[in-house]
């Protein structure tokens, strides 16, 4: 009987990974289960850090949005709290 032309790569159980990863690498074919699979892991790897890298940028932008907003909050109080310095009474105005 002649050898059927299709073989199945697919395992449903990662515990047999191994053992299917190995066909096709002797058939002459360039991908493997677990090739693939670790090229998957790669990319998700770099793409975590990009989204790391990024998350971290928004929160030192943001960080530093915040310290102006504080910065420019007390510069324009300054000139108010000294005008009010500037006219209260002191004690001696007042009992005098």
């Amino acid at each position: 009987m002649p050898k059927s032309s299709t073989t199945r790569f697919v395992s449903t159980s990662v515990e047999h990974l191994g053992e299917v990863s190995d066909e096709p690498a002797e058939r002459g074919l360039t991908f493997s289960a677990r090739w693939i699979i670790d090229d998957i892991q790669h990319q998700i790897g770099i793409a975590r850090w990009v989204v790391l890298g990024i998350a971290g940028l928004v929160l030192i932008i943001t960080a530093i949005s915040i310290s102006n907003m504080l910065v420019i909050s007390v510069l324009q109080r300054i000139p108010g709290i000294r005008h009010h310095e500037e006219s209260r009474a002191s004690g001696g105005q007042i009992m005098g």
